[in-house]
């Protein structure tokens, strides 16, 4: 049986029909698209079919009655539907989202601004209509990547200064690693991984992988790894300016590659620059720990950040950790051990026990 993999509501009925009758045939054999209507959320169910979709030409109480027999069975297992990619009214769609039934979503806008997030109505319809399948088409493509081989446990860290990100998402990775397979990747610039760990900046690092990837040429992450007390890292670039030069379709690359070579079971991503893309790491994961400090400025950006990740994911994923501080007068790897004594260390470990 097929799954709802897209759900459209919050906009006016026959435009919403022409999106899904669309959507439908070039989602193909993958699932279908529902609509969901009125305040009760009633649904409308456009299977890809033939003959659902002639049901749409057919007459008005043809409609009807399906639309009828469709509610009275779906209507109490609405709330624990869920759907890779919600489309419609930005009420529409992040009420969905808060409530952890959309991974990804899609807000149609009364604007000509467009973003990750965000697109215009305000244009020929076979173009908007391209750029919502290009969309789903974009999540869909890690998807069955992760799908395809071994789930891997994805830990995200956010927030808070760098250095502190650092730290904290380091820590993470080497307790991780206590027990499996696990890589840190670092989407930071000047975040202290190099100085603090007394590591050094090699040829054959970050900057050198995505121009691989990007040149489609076979490759192996292997060789773009380090290693730190027993986890893996892909080595930092040692200029920074590569992270904002990587695009959407280069980290869809990494995402894919990371997945098919199933090398590690865990991977731990430090994300304190929003690269583009981003929110393809933060819809796949299962944990994000956002970061703050415990003064005015920090609350007020950790309230800014979470306005973002209600955008990519939903709020069950999000586990927020105040940071004050991490010990230590010298660098080196000791500090991994002395950190995970701490307080935040013992918190830590009870955070990745329940995963």
């Amino acid at each position: 049986m097929q799954n709802p993999v897209v759900v459209i509501g919050g906009l006016e009925k026959s435009y919403m029909q022409k999106l899904a009758l669309y959507l439908n045939t070039r989602i193909g054999k993958d699932g279908y698209v529902e609509l969901l209507e009125g305040s009760d959320r009633q649904m409308d169910l456009l299977g890809s079919s033939g003959k659902q979709m002639e049901l749409l030409e057919s007459s008005g109480r043809q409609i009807d009655s399906v639309r009828e027999d469709m509610r009275l069975q779906n209507v109490r297992h609405q709330r624990e539907k869920h759907w890779e990619l919600a489309v419609g009214s930005e009420s529409f769609v992040v009420a969905l989202q808060e409530a952890g039934q959309a991974e990804q979503i899609l807000i149609l806008t009364d604007t000509e601004e467009e973003d990750e997030t965000h697109i215009s109505q305000y244009q020929a319809r076979s173009v908007l209509f391209q750029k919502i399948i290009a969309r789903y088409q974009s999540i869909a493509s890690v998807g069955m990547q992760m799908a395809a081989v071994k789930k891997q446990h994805w830990i995200v860290c956010t927030g808070g200064n760098r250095g502190s990100l650092m730290a904290v998402s380091a820590l993470c990775a080497w307790i991780l690693a206590r027990r499996q397979r696990v890589l840190y990747v670092e989407f930071s610039e000047n975040s202290g991984l190099v100085s603090v760990f007394q590591l050094e900046y090699r040829t054959a690092d970050m900057s050198d992988l995505f121009l691989q990837l990007r040149k489609n040429m076979g490759t192996s992450l292997e060789l773009f790894t380090g290693q730190l007390d027993g986890m893996d890292y892909i080595r930092p670039p040692e200029n920074a300016m590569i992270l904002y030069e990587i695009r959407e379709e280069d980290l869809q690359a990494f995402l894919r590659q990371l997945s098919a070579e199933g090398r590690y079971d865990a991977v731990v991503f430090s994300v304190g620059s929003m690269i583009c893309g981003c929110q393809l790491i933060f819809s796949q994961a299962e944990r994000i720990l956002q970061i703050s400090g415990g003064d005015l400025c920090s609350r007020c950006a950790a309230g800014e950040e979470v306005a973002f990740l209600k955008k990519c994911c939903s709020e069950e994923k999000v586990t927020k950790l105040v940071v004050s501080g991490f010990s230590g007068d010298l660098p080196g790897v000791h500090l991994l051990h002395e950190w995970s004594e701490s307080e935040m260390g013992q918190r830590l470990r009870q955070i990745l026990n329940a995963e």
